[in-house]
């Protein structure tokens, strides 16, 4: 998720680890620890496009990492007050090596775990497996869950380490946000059948389907079955599930990608969309490859630039394809005004 979630989360579990202890010293680890999985994003400098989008959410988010990572952590943290005599001696260094180490491996985990809610993926068991472990049951900024625990956790640290009211406040942001997450898995199966029965009343065969909630919220769904040939997408919202029920067809178009074996490039844009893409000849040679899991920002499926995740690609001089760039953004025309006017809309059913 968003850092400022992954933040808070990390400052929470640490607080349940050593926060009756250390104090607020616990919240800040907590927030190092929640921010470091996320860091990977420097393999931008380092690697190419294609190969940044394997290393994304891999190791640094593995359960691998969680054990292995904590311990250098652990040292450096036990390390450095080592230094200190006298009272900084007594209220730090005997937390002892452990205790560090098992703050930093359940801030870890935890951030790991809370990653796989999203529909983006998390390498979970990197590096034995690149299998993404994907839920798809929250967004990957939603405030009604970020919002509440924020509130709950800066109530708790303006409490001393040993009052039973920061522990109170700090369970109860974590409570709400676990009864959350678990309001949103009851919603996407309740989109699910939702969206299998509209499909099944328009007459579409599918051979898989896969829905997943709209950016900041939890109401309105984005839904991709997939067929032979095509996919069919539509949306539904919680307020009214007879609204949207316009289903609306995009040709897979894969043959444009030919029987291209062992390519580096499309194999992994494959991997990475889980399957769910779709081609469109862009003329010149090049092709764009659009990956149908997240969909377009304005619902205009026709038009290139407004799929959200999207790469150019053109074959080589080697026959092999390459990405020539990607684009994660908006289109060069896009409104944000506009878009957020749909989202609303369309979440209160009009």
């Amino acid at each position: 998720m968003d850092s400022l979630t992954q933040i808070v989360l990390g400052a929470s579990v640490s607080e349940v680890v050593l926060g009756k202890q250390i104090g607020n010293r616990a919240l800040l680890l907590g927030a190092i620890g929640g921010t470091i999985p996320d860091l990977d994003v420097v393999s931008n400098l380092f690697m190419s496009e294609v190969d940044s989008l394997g290393f994304h959410r891999g190791i640094s988010h593995s359960i691998f990492f969680a054990f292995s990572f904590s311990a250098f952590m652990a040292y450096v943290v036990h390390r450095w007050y080592s230094r200190y005599d006298g009272s900084h001696r007594l209220s730090y260094m005997n937390v002892g090596f452990w205790n560090y180490y098992k703050l930093f491996f359940w801030t870890f985990l935890t951030h790991s775990i809370l990653d796989c809610f999203t529909t983006y993926g998390t390498q979970l068991f990197a590096p034995f497996s690149n299998y993404r472990v994907a839920f798809n049951n929250i967004s990957v900024a939603d405030p009604l869950y970020t919002v509440p625990f924020l509130v709950c956790l800066i109530i708790a640290s303006f409490y001393k380490k040993d009052h039973r009211k920061r522990r109170f406040f700090n369970h109860l942001g974590l409570g709400i946000s676990s009864l959350y997450m678990m309001i949103t898995l009851w919603n996407m199966d309740t989109i699910t059948d939702v969206f299998k029965q509209k499909l099944q009343d328009n007459g579409v065969e599918y051979n898989r389907l896969r829905v997943s909630p709209t950016i900041l919220n939890n109401v309105l769904w984005y839904c991709v079955a997939e067929s032979d040939s095509s996919y069919y997408i539509n949306y539904h919202t919680l307020v009214n599930a007879d609204a949207y029920q316009e289903i609306v067809e995009v040709k897979k178009n894969h043959a444009l990608i030919g029987d291209v074996r062992d390519d580096h490039t499309l194999e992994t844009l494959k991997w990475f969309s889980n399957d769910y893409y779709a081609i469109i000849d862009l003329g010149g040679g090049k092709l764009q490859f659009n990956d149908m899991r997240f969909g377009t920002f304005t619902q205009k499926y026709e038009n290139a630039q407004d799929y959200i995740f999207n790469f150019v690609i053109e074959l080589n001089k080697n026959g092999q394809f390459e990405m020539l760039k990607s684009n994660a953004g908006p289109p060069d025309d896009f409104e944000g005004k506009r878009m957020a006017s749909f989202l609303w809309k369309s979440i209160k059913g009009e």
